[in-house]
Order: C-alpha cells, then structure tokens, then sequence
C-alpha cells in the first residue's frame, strides 16, 4: 500500500472518486456500453486498498507535471543545441558568461564556480596542447570521485582529446587492459592512485606512456617511474 489513509482522507477521496463518476456519466448519456465501462471503473477504484493509489496520484500530480514540463523544456532545449551543432564546450562557455560565480559542483565541504572550473579546465587544455596531444587522442584518467574530475574531461575535451574514464577501483591486469584497450596516448592519475599504475608501468601496453599526475596540494610525485615511464604533474587548482 502506498499510504494509509485517514478516515477523513479516504472519505474524500471516495466522494472525489463519486464526483468524477457522476460527471462522466452525465456526459456519457444513456448509452448503455460506456456507461457500463464506466460502472466498472468505479466499482474497481473504490474497491480494497485502491483509494489509496488514487489518492496518493491525486497528490502528487502537481509535482509530476511540473516535472514533465522541465523534462520537454530540456529535451526541447537539446534538440536545439543538436540541430545547431553545439558542444558541450561551447554550451559551458555560454553558462560561464552568463554566471560565473555561480556554483557548478558541489561535493562534500568544497565547490567550484563556473568560473573556476573553466579557469582549471583551461589550464588542463593548455597543458596538454602543449605537451602535443591533439584532436583523436585518448588519454586515460584514472582518479577517484573529486571535484576536479569533470573539470579535466572538460579541460580535455577543449582540446578534442578523447578521455577514457577508467574505473578507479581496477588493479592489475583489468587496470592495464582497459587502459590500453582505450589505445591511450597518456594516463592522467591522482597522486591517491599513482600506485596502481606503478604496479603496471612496465607491462606491455604501459610501458612508455607519459604519466601526468595531478595534485592539488602540493604533494610529492609519488607515481613510479623509470626509464620507459616518464612522470609529468599536471597542476590542480
């Protein structure tokens, strides 16, 4: 059951559900078939726990049609961005000229603004375009759930490379293959998870690849390299 009604609200609910009927019937006439339909719907509507579902349908309409309304305005809205051609990229930078202090993320104690994601993003594209990764390339980035996740993706995405979100709880071979399955150029890694990739870092497939850490705070390169597996930090905030 969905809800236990009171006595007032069932009683309610019947005469609303009897009002309806009555209504319907009028508007029916004495044609025998949908009047007969008609008798059914109600005799099953008011029948065990029903009432209920009415009741609890009646109350939430309101909510479900302004949801369905935000739901055809969004849709609408994508249409339009994708008969125009637009990229996310595009969109964002439409979002942060109309509001840049608003804020974009919000997890935990901290957030970003608008504004400081394009600003972080920007440094990502930067660093990357000038390392010579271009439009096609796919680089894997490896980190758990922060703030700053998203802001690379888009970072990379300003750039046209193509970001393969690996799973940050892989190890080992399943780390190595999604990786290299990607056909990444480059790994991006969080200074937490720089030492899954120095467990595989000299395996086929990884070994070569440029490592980018990225840290926000300061810390100490803590990813393993060698003379096949360059180290490079990529800077946070």
């Amino acid at each position: 059951m969905l809800v236990e009604l009171s006595v007032k609200q069932k009683f309610l609910t019947l005469c609303g559900i009897t009002a309806a009927a009555m209504a319907a019937s009028l508007a029916i006439g004495q044609r025998l078939i949908p009047q007969s339909i008609l008798t059914g719907v109600v005799f099953y509507l008011i029948s065990g726990e029903r009432p209920s579902t009415v009741y609890a349908s009646i109350v939430s309409l309101p909510r479900d049609i302004r949801t369905a309304i935000i739901f055809l305005k969004l849709n609408l809205c994508l249409y339009r961005y994708e008969r125009a051609g637009a990229t996310v990229v595009q969109i964002f930078e439409r979002v942060v000229a109309r509001q840049p202090n608003k804020v974009a993320f919000l997890m935990d104690d901290g957030q970003l603004t608008f504004a400081q994601v394009k600003q972080l993003a920007d440094r990502v594209a930067a660093h990357f375009y000038a390392k010579g990764f271009r439009k096609g390339d796919t680089i894997a980035l490896l980190m758990e759930t922060r703030l700053e996740y998203p802001c690379i993706w888009l970072g990379l995405s300003k750039v046209g490379i193509v970001t393969a979100l690996i799973n940050s709880n892989l190890r080992k071979e399943t780390l190595r293959h999604s990786i290299t399955v990607a056909n990444s150029k480059a790994i991006i890694v969080s200074t937490e998870l720089a030492g899954a990739i120095a467990e595989i870092n000299e395996q086929e497939g990884i070994k070569g690849l440029p490592v980018h850490l990225f840290r926000t705070d300061g810390a100490p390169d803590t990813a393993s390299s060698s003379s096949s597996s360059s180290s490079d930090p990529l800077p946070g905030k």
